[in-house]
């Protein structure tokens, strides 16, 4: 309710800047005591980069204007690296509703559940629930979370939701042989259901998370580079005959 006040009274940029503020003193204090990050050794993982896709590729960018060339400023600085990653975890952990974390029978969370985990502006999940009691709790053994930091966007969904899993059938893994996860904000938007309706989408295992935490034996987190140019084609594959 406060929240929903709050809207009505302050501007939206100020409220996000105020939110800003104090997650980052939140990641800093409170998370780093109850939310410990399960450390996962690079040699655990199926593929694990980093690059600066820009520089290592060459991408042109002098035809642009000077305008576009300045907002393109972070991808060119050689200190910025972005990651690729594809986790097959073999473990019994969770799968929490709000944000889309895996949590860890002892409460760590695997920072790889969710691409761009670590940016300022991520929730954690509710202490209550983690710690004390978890309103529901349902088991599927083998799942793909598509679950996302950007997953209400619709931008997101094309370009980091969606390529997931062109990126697992890349890595010889069969889609029919897992639940996949998404949650039930970006199942309800619009942009999703036309896409459900006219693709292979809908031949697919779907779990559609609301507020249940889900135990799981075995889990994918991936993540492929955004931006990449084959997995945004791929999307134009809309017939289940062309990706199956």
């Amino acid at each position: 309710m406060i929240k929903s006040i709050s809207k009505k009274i302050f501007p939206r940029t100020l409220l996000k800047e105020v939110f800003l503020v104090l997650n980052k003193l939140k990641i800093s204090t409170w998370d780093k005591f109850f939310f410990k990050e399960r450390d996962i050794p690079k040699e655990q993982f199926l593929i694990y980069e980093e690059l600066n896709p820009f520089m290592s590729y060459n991408v042109p960018t002098a035809h642009f204007s000077k305008e576009v060339q300045n907002k393109l400023r972070l991808w060119l600085d050689p200190d910025w690296h972005q990651d690729q990653y594809f986790l097959y975890l073999k473990e019994s952990a969770f799968l929490e509703p709000f944000q889309g974390w895996a949590v860890t029978t002892s409460k760590q969370l695997i920072y790889y559940s969710l691409g761009f985990s670590r940016a300022p502006y991520v929730h954690k999940p509710k202490w209550f629930e983690t710690y004390i009691h978890k309103t529901k709790t349902i088991h599927l053994a083998r799942i793909i979370s598509l679950r996302d930091t950007g997953e209400e966007n619709y931008f997101h969904f094309y370009n980091d939701i969606l390529p997931k899993l062109f990126f697992i059938k890349d890595n010889s893994f069969e889609l029919a042989n897992f639940i996949i996860v998404i949650s039930k904000k970006l199942f309800e938007k619009e942009y999703f259901q036309f896409f459900l309706n006219n693709s292979w989408l809908k031949q697919l295992n779907l779990h559609i998370q609301d507020k249940e935490w889900i135990s799981f034996d075995e889990a994918i987190f991936c993540k492929p580079y955004t931006h990449t140019k084959k997995y945004l084609l791929c999307r134009q594959q809309i017939t289940s005959e062309e990706f199956f």
